[in-house]
């Protein structure tokens, strides 16, 4: 249980006094969750006092008979230019403090006066360091010190230290090495003290990832940065016994922690803390963590694919803040955002922004520091000091071409110590305006490997706007539930410390303008105040890189926070070791204090986004200028590069019109989802999407009461309706509207698709009217659940066989051993693939049952009244279970999509044959033949041979080069039980340049684009090349005619 009560505080100043630093004291809880590694997290004691820290001090060092004190730790590289930076009496930004010798507070006669020495006391894998120990034993028999027999003498005595398998001790004597000349290791005196032996000794360890060459933003050379860590090396972070020998036999032992830096935590010890502040506070937080009274909540906002908790710390002022926030706030933005500008106007505004910090790929571990050093700093102290660079001592150096980034550096002759201003946050003036959440990692389960994919091997920053992972999701649902003015993620590898958030071009459902607004000045703050401590770069590729960063894609964690109008922007720190962490910190401070005095401009910004959705407005003026592929602030010194600058390319948002050739509004009046069954070929999917639109963007949405006639059409009663006049109209349409043509900004675009189209890549029918009040007062606001609609009464249904929970809906039947069949010939009402099942076995396993990826799911179905008797054999096969003749994969996507739709088991390796045998991939066996074929995005000679459809099945297209994103109008099979369901839809999604022509005359074409000229409708592909496109067919089958090899 966490304490902070003064008494227990100035306890724990006394002993560590005392006892100076004898031991590394645990700040979190035990945890079964913990891996392997005994990792325990260690927190400044100043900063913050676990339950157990005052007892833990009074026991000791765990030692087997002797006892263990740390004297001083000596900085064995880079000191010199360490004393500048961490210097935490000066800049409390550090967490702690590098001190010269002589240091009049800090030093003493046991210091060397020209050596550098750390107030740290754990093994910094990127920071070698000297400790030196005064140890402890009984005298025991010993007659006296010397090397003599029974003697003891102080040659004998060696170390063991081994983190995970590591070594780092530098050698067994006192003599240095080439790289570290004054590193030392051994006993260097003894005496006998009463009853005790008292041994002086030092023990030092060895830094990782030693660099001689110069880069941006080293402060100094020799340097130790091991970049982005292996999983051996992550798995070094915790505490681990230092022991001491004697002769081979142990004297005495402490726990000592290593870490990858001394602000590094792993993610299970960040998980260990916020399990133990809940069963501490409960889940709704307290104000007792520190001693300022500051309120801090932690809630889980999902859970990872292998169940790991997505923690948010919430830090505000109070508790009635926070609820303020979320049940005022954040409503009355989005319904009257033009009310909250009044009040910022007559100074009546009472509400507070909130600021988030996020990080995602699992192996760029800066986050790992950074986020528990901001958390400890808004809890602990009064006032936040750190450096911020004097812009007059700095230069903007441009870009060298298109792809190289230009930036901002020190001035030339400029020191690196020279023209800093020391600024102050005050806290709590920063909580009276804003709200701090904190995400501890939206990939816990890659950060615990560490890895930047999730499990299934997939960039979670590349599922924005699909969202198809539960991190991603989880990711989404905080944003929109706390609506921030500003999101930042951390990642890294990048020497000129690259932060962004603008770059052009911008995906068009996005408001451009409010972006560029206020994006460029947000991140100058985190830059000077970055320069302000050891860094001497940083680059804004808004400003300082033609192209290859960009905003033009909604697949990235900034973009996502954009979608619902906050500022959102990635920061590539250079490396993932102390100095950065102590700059980023400089620059996260300095980011609050410039929100803090910008605070009505900023959020009057994030209004203006509300107030254009709750009046639909199409700023076309403001908005349509930046859409372009180069940036204003580029375009300004374009007669200064020394290169050929790309050439600006602009088009407007892509806005229809109507039948008489006049331009409509970007944004419809309404999007129309109908789930009749005469209107749309996959009402499930319909649902799907809705729920998802409503519960990860928080975007209204409505459900006709009655029946309406809108352009021509009768939508009956119980049509989906989204009234776009909303503060999250641009979230739902960015995810609807097919997109734009992305193609014209050429190589400006960095990687990733640009088509995010539901509708075309779930596959349903969804409708635009911009018909003004067409559905005012026939309608009301629902909350979308699934649904189960199968009208009648008889004992079997037929439901339709389109969309995921389709499918999944028939894993869980024949799973459960249930009788289904599925529909091969004419029945009324029904299309081929349809699943037949009786009423009382659909309804049954429709409800919530436990799914791998999402746990407790319920199904939608959409189905017709199948009567009281099985389906004769004539029109209906009866399907089996599926045994899949493969491995089931253990990380992969083809693992996620089997768990997703419930694939869950009768995995039977190559040997499954048989009734019901699924081969995937070329896992037939050679003696398999007359299998049927169903073949997609695999090349043609692949699909052409033995092992699918025989010689000359099909041929591969012709002509395909470049970027082959595109979505384009298509026509789909309607007499095949794959994609009869499909039949009525009019596009295709191509994403590679896998394509077929020229099928044999017994493969059936399931897929094709049409052969129109006009079958462009988004893409990178791009209205001027999609003719490559043209009759391009998808996906085919047939039956395997012969035995493959």
């Amino acid at each position: 249980m966490i304490r902070t009560k003064p008494f227990s505080r100035l306890l724990v100043v006394f002993l560590v006094l005392a006892l100076t630093f004898t031991m590394s004291v645990p700040a979190f809880g035990e945890s079964e969750n913990l891996p392997d590694g005994n990792i325990t997290v260690v927190e400044n004691l100043e900063l913050t006092e676990p339950e157990g820290a005052i007892e833990d001090l009074l026991d000791g060092p765990e030692v087997t008979s002797g006892s263990i004190e740390i004297k001083r730790v000596e900085v064995l590289n880079g000191g010199e230019q360490q004393a500048l930076w961490r210097n935490a009496e000066r800049w409390n930004i550090s967490r702690y403090t590098v001190y010269k010798g002589n240091d009049p507070v800090l030093g003493g006669e046991d210091h060397d006066p020209d050596r550098y020495y750390t107030t740290a006391r754990m093994v910094n894998m990127q920071d070698p360091r000297t400790f030196f120990l005064e140890i402890t034993i009984p005298k025991g028999d010993y007659t006296g010190i010397g090397d003599e027999a029974g003697q003891f003498n102080p040659e004998n005595v060696t170390f063991t230290y081994s983190p995970n398998g590591w070594n780092p001790i530098i050698g067994t004597t006192t003599a240095g090495t080439d790289n570290l000349p004054n590193a030392r290791t051994g006993a260097t005196d003894a005496r006998i003290e009463g009853e005790f032996i008292i041994i002086d000794a030092s023990v030092s360890f060895d830094g990782i990832g030693r660099q001689t060459r110069a880069e941006i933003n080293r402060p100094y050379l020799p340097y130790y940065d091991n970049g982005r860590p292996s999983a051996s090396i992550w798995g070094r972070i915790g505490e681990w016994p230092l022991s001491v020998l004697y002769e081979g036999n142990e004297i005495a032992s402490m726990q000592l922690r290593t870490a990858l830096s001394d602000s590094h935590q792993r993610w299970a010890e960040m998980d260990a803390w916020a399990q133990d502040y809940i069963d501490t506070y409960g889940p709704q937080g307290g104000t007792e963590y520190g001693d300022k009274g500051r309120y801090l909540m932690v809630e889980s906002m999902g859970k990872s694919a292998e169940g790991r908790d997505i923690w948010a710390v919430v830090i505000s002022d109070s508790k009635a803040s926070v609820d303020y926030h979320l049940n005022t706030t954040v409503p009355l933005m989005n319904t009257d955002p033009a009310l909250m500008q009044s009040q910022l106007q007559d100074e009546s505004f009472n509400h507070r922004g909130v600021l988030m910090f996020n990080a995602i790929h699992g192996n760029e571990v800066q986050a790992n520091g950074l986020l528990p050093d901001i958390r400890d700093r808004l809890m602990n102290e009064d006032t936040v000091t750190f450096g911020v660079r004097d812009k007059e001592a700095t230069q903007r150096v441009l870009p060298t071409s298109n792809t190289n980034s230009g930036g901002t550096r020190l001035g030339d002759g400029v020191g690196r110590s020279d023209q800093i201003t020391t600024v102050e946050l005050d806290v709590d003036e920063f909580l009276d305006e804003y709200i701090v959440v904190l995400l501890l990692w939206s990939n816990p389960d890659g950060n615990e490997r560490p890895q930047r994919t999730n499990i299934f091997g997939q960039d979670p920053n590349r599922d924005g706007g699909i969202f198809a992972f539960p991190e991603t999701r989880a990711t989404v649902r905080c944003l929109t539930k706390w609506d921030p003015i500003y999101f930042a993620e951390f990642h890294d590898d990048v020497s000129t410390f690259q932060i962004d958030g603008c770059t052009p071009p911008t995906e068009a459902s996005l408001e451009a303008d409010l972006i560029d607004n206020y994006m460029v000045k947000l991140l100058d703050a985190v830059g000077y105040g970055a320069l302000g401590n050891s860094f001497t770069n940083f680059s804004i590729p808004t400003r300082d890189m033609v192209s290859d960063w960009d905003a033009g894609a909604l697949l990235y964690s900034a973009s996502i926070a954009m979608m619902n109008g906050s500022l959102g922007s990635t920061w590539e720190f250079p490396m993932n070791n102390q100095d950065a962490i102590d700059s980023g910190l400089s620059g996260i401070f300095n980011l609050m204090k410039y929100m803090s005095d910008e605070r009505d401009g900023l959020y009057d910004n994030k209004l203006e986004y509300k107030v254009r959705g709750v009046e639909n407005i199409d700023a076309k003026d403001k908005v349509d200028p930046l859409l372009t592929s180069v940036h204003w602030l580029l375009e300004e010194v374009r007669d200064q590069v020394i290169f050929e600058m790309n050439t600006a390319v602009q088009q407007a948002r892509p806005r229809p019109k109507d039948a008489d050739g006049n331009e409509l509004s970007f944004f419809p009046e309404y999007w129309i989802l109908p789930v009749d069954t005469s209107l749309q070929f996959s009402p499930s999917g319909v649902v799907e999407a809705l729920a998802a639109i409503q519960e990860l963007g928080g975007v209204e949405i409505e459900r006709t009461t009655e029946p309406v006639l809108v352009d021509g059409v009768t939508y009956p009663a119980g049509t989906y309706v989204i009234d776009m006049h909303q503060g999250r109209r641009s979230w739902a349409h960015s995810v609807l509207y097919p997109g734009f043509d992305s193609n014209i900004y050429g190589s400006a675009l960095y990687d990733g698709n640009t088509v995010t189209s539901w509708p075309a890549q779930k596959g349903f029918n969804a409708i635009c009217s911009w018909k003004t009040d067409a559905f005012k007062g026939k309608t009301e606001k629902v909350d979308l659940v699934k649904q189960v609609v199968l009208p009648g009464n008889g004992e079997f249904v037929i439901y339709k066989n389109a969309g995921h929970d389709a499918v999944r809906l028939t894993n869980r039947l024949l799973n459960a051993g249930k009788d289904a069949w599925m529909v091969t010939n004419y029945i009324p009402g029904a299309a081929l693939g349809d699943i037949v099942a009786k009423r009382a076995d659909v309804l049954e396993m429709a409800g919530p049952e436990i799914n791998p990826i999402w746990g407790p799911l319920a199904l939608s179905v959409f189905g017709i009244d199948g009567g009281n008797t099985p389906p004769d054999s004539s029109v209906a096969t009866k399907l089996v279970k599926p045994v899949i003749a493969t491995a089931r994969p253990s990380g992969n996507v083809l693992r996620f999509a089997y768990d997703s739709l419930e694939f869950t088991d009768n995995f039977g390796g190559t040997s499954a044959s048989g009734p019901g045998a699924v081969y995937v991939g070329t896992s037939a066996t050679s003696s398999s033949a007359n299998l049927p074929q169903f073949l997609y995005n695999i090349n043609a000679s692949n699909l052409s041979s033995a092992n699918a459809l025989g010689a000359n099945a099909v041929s591969a297209k012709s002509g395909l080069s470049g970027q082959s994103e595109m979505l384009g109008k298509a026509d789909w099979c309607a007499s095949s039980s794959v994609a009869a369901n499909f039949g009525l839809f009019d596009k295709l999604f191509a994403f590679n340049a896998t394509k077929y022509q020229d099928p044999r005359s017994d493969v059936k074409v399931l897929a094709a684009f049409t052969d129109e000229d006009d079958i462009y409708l988004s893409g990178r592909k791009g209205a001027n090349n999609a003719s490559q496109l043209k009759g391009a067919i998808m996906a085919v089958s047939g039956i395997r005619a012969e035995s493959g090899t």
